[in-house]
């Protein structure tokens, strides 16, 4: 009986318009060193309809499994439970890979074994067109270890879909993504890095992620609150695993997805609902980070600083006229 090496965990959810693509991405790969789980999490469109199709032309390929609606982390969470391989990756159903993806993965991964291997993005239009080219890594590709490298935390891209990752470092380690929150990836891949004993790179851009109008960066509404629920569970994570220089590093990380919070708070345009928004980040800072002198000296950026110590002493329109500010001289971005 075959036994393919990674598990693809494709979520489903009304995405009639793409999922053909990226499902048909998957079947063409160069390597047939994988098995893909479509979870269909509750979608009332056709894509119940497209998924089936591809398992029942590629039944060595594919496997389908209806759920009612919970979420993309439930959705994953479920994939995760139904794997039972010694990898594991995902790929969002609105996105697309390589063509030699998992033949590239397998290669890497027989000459350098690791516990999670970490690629290259494309950022595409809703359309399909080119953006940019979005590196693993701002630092080293060096294989390493957090504890080697607490810098990983904030040079390793977050997101899941740019990983294959070894399957027993959710299951042994009980490692979930966290249902019903936004920036779900944040608040999983530094426990993952955590309890890996080997992490890799490559540069290969595998994976081509789809920006669409009314997905989760694109979108400005309370969820994005979300955050603060997000970096209060890592918290939580590594006061378990207390580390100092990791510790250092998770403020630096604090600091600066509180700054993206607070720029799309502040182009919010319903003013009552932005205040609200703001008053509760506030409210978080209070909590959670240290005084304004303190905080100017975190290694991030000035702006950044500035921005966060203006919000910490309850300096609502100054933040608000700063920001604005920032993103017209293109300090920021929204």
């Amino acid at each position: 009986m075959r036994k393919p090496l990674i598990s693809i965990i494709v979520p489903i959810y009304n995405v009639e318009d793409f999922l053909d693509e990226c499902l048909a991405s998957i079947a063409k790969q160069t390597s047939d060193n994988f098995i893909a789980l479509l979870i269909n999490d509750g979608s009332k469109d056709n894509s119940e309809t497209i998924a089936k199709h591809y398992v029942e032309k590629h039944p060595d390929l594919f496997q389908f499994y209806n759920k009612e609606n919970g979420g993309l982390s439930d959705a994953r969470n479920y994939g995760i439970n139904k794997t039972d391989t010694d990898y594991i990756m995902f790929v969002d159903s609105d996105d697309i890979i390589a063509l030699d993806t998992i033949e590239t993965i397998s290669n890497e991964l027989s000459n350098q074994p690791s516990d999670i291997l970490c690629f290259g993005m494309t950022e595409i239009s809703e359309a399909g067109h080119h953006i940019r080219n979005i590196p693993p890594t701002t630092g080293s590709l060096d294989l390493t270890t957090l504890d080697q490298s607490p810098s990983l935390i904030i040079e390793a891209m977050p997101n899941a879909c740019n990983k294959v990752i070894k399957a027993t470092l959710f299951k042994t380690h009980n490692i979930e993504f966290p249902k019903g929150l936004w920036y779900e990836d944040l608040a999983t891949i530094p426990k993952l890095f955590h309890q890996a004993q080997a992490i890799s790179f490559m540069a290969n851009n595998l994976y081509h992620y789809r920006t669409r109008e009314g997905s989760i960066t694109q979108t400005i509404s309370p969820k994005i609150l979300d955050m603060t629920q997000i970096l209060t569970l890592l918290d939580s994570y590594f006061h378990e695993h207390k580390n100092d220089e990791i510790t250092k590093v998770l403020l630096i990380l604090k600091l600066n997805m509180l700054m993206k919070t607070l720029v799309r708070i502040s182009a919010c345009t319903d003013k009552e609902q932005q205040l609200v928004m703001l008053n509760k980040v506030q409210i978080y800072l209070s909590d959670n980070m240290p005084n304004s002198y303190a905080i100017m000296a975190i290694n991030s950026k000035f702006v950044y600083k500035l921005t966060i110590t203006l919000a910490v002493l309850k300096l609502n329109k100054l933040v608000l006229a700063f920001l604005s500010l920032c993103l017209k001289k293109g300090l920021v971005r929204a």
